[in-house]
């Protein structure tokens, strides 16, 4: 599939903020509420089916038929605390993916969630043939978990099928004491996080508007980009890094 691309693709360019040891210990101390993934599982079954995801690449017109990708599954996979920081992880099945796609996808999710935006409205809107400036989420923490070859399987049935069911625990051990240990190192150091999530807010009437072509156009017309639902409301939603297998 895609993913190679997704992982390896360009989108860290946002411009960085810096990170202060306060914030650090802010990020070190919070906690999720007890309900955050009752939440969070009611967003991402929204991304379930075939959608089009044209605005959660880049190059794709929404009336390009390669656009249409199918996603089986999108739930949390938990939280976990490392050296005192929690995680959230992410967890996706879908028969391919393109590039930024995943990183999109989240990146929409933190946006709903942190500033309490309506998901029915949003990603009746993401989905539309509207083009739109969807935030790109950092690319630490995103992985392949493994591929699944379910359909093989299901047609060669006379054969051992092709699982790692007798190598789980190996992997789960592996994930946790070198991808997850490494992902929590960089975020302690670098704060890739944090630092995406102040340059988010710090922006926030310019994401889930017209693109950056309408958006030039506009500005050179004296206009300001128009948000598509609106001005955020309520208060700040819940802030979190995440595991994205």
């Amino acid at each position: 599939d895609d993913l190679g691309e997704e992982v390896g693709g360009e989108g860290d360019d946002w411009i960085r903020e810096d990170v202060s040891d306060e914030e650090q210990a802010l990020a070190v101390a919070y906690r999720a509420a007890p309900d955050l993934e009752e939440k969070l599982n009611a967003i991402l079954q929204h991304f379930v089916g075939t959608r089009n995801y044209h605005n959660f690449t880049s190059g794709k017109a929404p009336s390009d038929a390669s656009a249409k990708r199918f996603v089986t599954a999108f739930r949390t996979g938990g939280i976990c605390c490392i050296n005192g920081r929690e995680y959230v992880s992410l967890k996706v099945d879908g028969q391919s993916f393109m590039i930024h796609q995943i990183r999109k996808m989240v990146g929409l999710v933190a946006y709903i969630m942190r500033f309490n935006k309506d998901p029915d409205t949003i990603f009746k809107t993401a989905f539309s043939h509207a083009k739109l400036s969807i935030p790109i989420a950092p690319s630490i923490g995103l992985l392949l978990d493994r591929v699944l070859y379910t359909a093989y399987n299901e047609k060669n049935t006379h054969v051992k099928p092709l699982d790692l069911a007798s190598s789980e625990d190996a992997l789960a051990s592996f994930k946790q004491t070198c991808v997850m240990a490494e992902v929590e190192k960089r975020e302690r150091e670098e704060g890739h996080t944090i630092s995406w999530l102040k340059e988010l807010t710090k922006h926030k009437r310019s994401w889930f508007t017209a693109t950056s072509k309408v958006a030039d156009h506009n500005a050179k017309k004296g206009k300001a980009g128009k948000a598509v639902d609106g001005d955020a409301s309520g208060g700040v939603g819940t802030e979190s890094a995440h595991d994205g297998s």
